[in-house]
C-alpha cells in the first residue's frame, strides 16, 4: 500500500459505545461484514424529535472518520463533536440530499497517539463503519487494512475508467461509494493486481442487479487461480420489478492464504 495507512473499524466493534436510547441493529450484507447500527428512536417523522443519539470511541492513529447513512431531511443535519475533552462543535453532514449513504464525518488532524471522539447530537444517522488514520505509533498486529481503488498501490491494465457518479440502491438509501468513486471496466480481460502482506484480503464494490445475464472474474492468488460467476435470473432476489437501473453494494471475499506476501 501507498501513503496513508488507513484501518476499517466495524459498526460490531467492542469499542464502539453507543447511548442516548436503545440503537438498532440492520443486517443486510449491503454492509461491511453485513451489519450497521443506528438510532431509530431519534428519527423524527415530522421533524427534529429532540430525541438524541450519542456514540463515544478511543482509537490509536491521527484521525477518524465514519460512514453510513445521514438522517433522514427533516432531521437535523449536524452532529455535535467532541475530542478529547475539548471544547465541542458542530459538524455539518454536508449532504446536499439527504438521506444518502456516504462518510458523513472527518475529523480533522490529531497528533499520533491514543484519542477519544464524543458524538452527541445523533437524530438517526447510522453507523457502518469507521475509518482510522494510522500514525507511527499505531499498532496494527490484527488490525484490517482499507484500500481505495485509487491508491497507487492497485495497477489497473486495460480499460478500466474511473466512475464518480452514485450508486443506486432498491431498498436502502442510495449514496457514494468510499472516497467518492470505484473504478469500472466492461473490457474482458481487463485486470488489476495489487500486492499486499497480510492472511487474506476481500474486495468490495458495486454490482449493478438491473440487468439480466452472468459475469465471470478469476482470481489469482499467490499464482492460484479460480473463477467466479455473478448470475442475475428473473428469479434473483434484487432483480428489480421495474425498469429503473438500481445498483447495490456487493462485496467478494477472497480465499485466506497462509502466506505474508500475496498477489491477487
Amino acid at each position: 500500500m501507498s501513503g496513508e495507512l488507513l484501518l476499517i473499524v466495524d459498526d460490531a466493534s467492542s469499542g464502539l459505545s453507543l447511548g442516548g436510547g436503545p440503537w438498532n441493529i440492520s443486517i443486510r450484507s449491503s454492509w461491511y461484514r453485513g451489519s450497521s447500527v443506528w438510532p431509530n428512536f431519534a428519527i423524527g417523522n415530522n421533524g427534529d424529535s429532540g430525541v438524541y443519539g450519542s456514540l463515544n470511541h478511543t482509537f490509536h492513529g491521527t484521525s477518524i472518520a465514519f460512514v453510513g447513512d445521514t438522517p433522514p431531511s427533516q432531521d437535523t443535519q449536524t452532529v455535535t463533536v467532541t475530542i478529547d475533552n475539548n471544547l465541542p462543535y458542530n459538524a455539518s453532514y454536508d449532504d446536499p440530499n439527504p438521506e444518502n449513504y456516504r462518510q458523513w464525518y472527518q475529523s480533522p488532524h490529531l497528533d499520533d497517539g491514543i484519542h477519544t471522539i464524543q458524538l452527541n447530537n445523533i437524530a438517526g444517522t447510522s453507523v457502518d463503519f469507521m475509518v482510522v488514520s494510522a500514525g507511527p505509533s499505531t499498532p496494527l498486529a490484527e488490525q484490517m487494512v482499507i484500500v481505495d481503488d485509487d491508491d497507487p498501490s492497485i495497477v489497473y491494465s486495460g480499460n478500466w475508467t474511473r466512475n464518480g457518479s452514485p450508486f443506486f440502491s432498491a431498498d436502502l438509501p442510495s449514496g457514494l461509494p468510499f472516497h467518492n468513486g470505484t473504478h469500472q471496466s466492461t473490457t474482458p480481460g481487463d485486470t488489476a493486481t495489487i500486492c499486499f502482506t497480510g492472511s487474506s484480503i476481500a474486495l468490495y464494490g458495486i454490482f449493478s442487479w438491473a440487468a439480466l445475464g452472468s459475469m465471470s472474474v478469476t482470481y489469482t492468488l499467490d499464482g492460484s487461480s479460480s473463477i467466479t460467476t455473478y448470475d442475475v435470473v428473473p428469479s434473483t432476489p434484487e432483480f428489480p420489478t421495474t425498469s429503473f437501473s438500481i445498483q447495490t453494494i456487493s462485496s467478494f471475499q477472497m480465499i485466506p492464504s497462509p502466506q505474508e506476501t500475496t498477489h491477487y
